[in-house]
């Protein structure tokens, strides 16, 4: 029987002290492989790192943030690498949604998305379903062409022949040979056309696809609603690994 190697994380208002009254909503999936250690470590520690992280920016701009979160990526990571608890082999994927509504008017929205590893993001919106993360594994002829002017050596469609991603938190033994902790980072002004961010572990993307996103994209459904089939779909799809599934209704927060 398969462990659940997935471990998610929500902060609707991810700074308890705030001054600037900017409001960060917060959302995360953390897909882990070899163990759960280091997905369960991220589910409990990343927000507090990025929430220190976006305390310390003297002059807040988005420009500032993005810095922020891809620092809270290499920080955690450190940490991880420095951990004499976690083992070689053990590491996680992560997508983080980042909702900052600056509190001007309602078009000062923005959707900040950093990701590594292979837990995909939509928003859906009612034109059409938009990405917001890249896929780090050895199917995507970028990251492989990366990771062998690393130095590394992808075959079998894995780095090394053992780990199909290519970026990631932790996989200690890996990191000389081109695996990376440095996300992909999309941000985005939130228009009234947006209905949904979706955010969902690989279980979820193995079986279902784009089409299958817009054909039971409801909007008049709730987030849990649409989450919820999501993940049967899934699974009645035939996913054969952990299924998790975050929906974010824009309207709801």
């Amino acid at each position: 029987n398969k462990t659940m190697e997935d471990f998610h994380c929500i902060k609707k208002n991810l700074l308890d002290i705030n001054n600037n009254k900017i409001i960060y909503s917060y959302f995360a999936i953390f897909d882990g492989h070899a163990g759960i250690e280091v997905s369960q470590y991220l589910s409990k520690n990343f927000h507090n790192i990025l929430s220190h992280q976006i305390k310390s920016i003297k002059y807040i701009g988005l420009d500032k943030i993005i810095l922020a979160l891809k620092n809270s990526f290499l920080f955690a990571d450190k940490q991880i690498m420095n951990h004499p608890f976690f083992n070689n082999k053990i590491g996680s994927t992560g997508t983080i949604v980042l909702i900052v509504d600056f509190g001007v008017n309602l078009s000062s929205k923005y959707i900040i998305c950093a990701n590594v590893g292979d837990s995909k993001g939509y928003i859906l919106s009612k034109k059409k379903l938009i990405s917001i993360t890249k896929t780090h594994n050895c199917y995507n002829i970028e990251e492989v062409l990366r990771v062998e002017n690393s130095g590394g050596m992808v075959y079998n469609n894995r780095v090394c022949g053992t780990l199909m991603l290519t970026r990631s938190f932790g996989d200690r033994k890996m990191k000389k040979h081109g695996v990376i902790t440095k996300p992909d980072i999309v941000c985005k002004k939130i228009s009234e056309k947006d209905i949904f961010i979706i955010i969902a572990s690989d279980g979820v993307w193995d079986t279902v696809d784009e089409n299958d996103i817009i054909r039971i994209g409801d909007f008049n459904l709730s987030s849990d609603e649409l989450s919820k089939r999501i993940v049967k779909l899934a699974i009645d799809k035939g996913s054969m690994d952990n299924v998790s599934c975050i929906v974010i209704k824009l309207n709801e927060l």
